[in-house]
């Protein structure tokens, strides 16, 4: 069994308790060589402290629930196939916010990387949710969808460290 532990542990309390060749812990007793030390770089996709965190969250789910509607609809099962379409809709029109939400970065040019990046994508994605909608074919309308997004994140950009908050528990 390996121990996967970040350096902020290895450093303090495994060098600091473990003069010896194991460690005890709640789960078991194992030896020097079961510790495995990983740096925040290594980990840094999934670390609340980058901006990606989130972004790699919202657009898996975004990818899962684009192969899942059309699954729902190869089945023509409808309440399914609405209930992920509108689910796209939100994470088409709201990648920032979502994004935030989701990642929860506390640092203030993160969260604005964040906002910057998920607005960017936000933009295609909307176009192309209301492509969608449109029976799959353009119109001069589907054009002026960009101002949902636009709109949204403009609005709630002032907001970012509220969203960034909104599940994650302050510390301190």
């Amino acid at each position: 069994m390996m121990i996967l532990c970040s350096e902020s542990f290895a450093a303090e309390s495994f060098a600091a308790r473990c003069q010896s060749s194991s460690i005890t812990t709640l789960s078991g007793t194992y030896r020097h060589d079961d510790v495995l030390i990983v740096s925040r770089d290594i980990m840094g996709v999934f670390n609340r402290d980058q901006p990606w965190t989130g972004l790699v969250i919202v657009m898996l789910i975004f990818c899962v629930d684009f192969l899942l509607h059309i699954l729902f609809a190869s089945l023509d099962w409808e309440i399914p196939f609405l209930l992920v379409v509108i689910e796209i809709a939100l994470i088409s029109h709201a990648v920032g916010p979502i994004t935030l939400i989701i990642g929860g970065q506390r640092n203030r040019s993160d969260q604005t990387i964040v906002m910057k990046i998920g607005f960017a994508l936000s933009i295609p994605l909307t176009m192309g949710f209301w492509w969608a909608v449109n029976d799959m074919s353009w119109a001069n309308w589907i054009a002026t969808t960009i101002l949902f997004p636009v709109v949204l994140h403009l609005s709630l950009w002032k907001h970012s460290s509220w969203l960034a908050s909104l599940f994650w528990p302050s510390e301190g």
